[in-house]
């Protein structure tokens, strides 16, 4: 079975669904909340933590430390994200280290 790509938009009106473009599958998911230039990085950060979940290595973590870094996000950047996503994910997050 080949791997489905998953895209989130805001546009999207339905909670998931699936749609087959030129011979590929995609899933369109609707946003967990409204997406800006100003939280779109954090958000990247919360879905990869939803969307791994316990699958997260210590690899993984440096390579999100680093994105942190690059796209300066702030722990507040996130907080300000958290009501919109499972516990599971907030924990995850918080506990693996990767924001101060």
């Amino acid at each position: 079975m080949a791997h489905k790509r998953e895209i989130v938009s805001p546009k999207e009106h339905s909670k998931k669904r699936v749609i087959s473009y030129k011979g590929y599958e995609y899933i369109l998911r609707k946003a967990r909340c409204e997406i800006t230039k100003e939280n779109i990085f954090a958000y990247i950060i919360m879905e990869t933590f939803t969307i791994l979940g316990e699958k997260i290595n210590r690899e993984s973590l440096e390579n999100i430390k680093v994105y942190i870094k690059e796209h300066q996000i702030a722990k507040d950047d996130i907080n300000t994200l958290v009501p919109y996503f499972p516990l599971k994910t907030s924990r995850r997050l918080l506990l693996s280290g990767v924001i101060n």
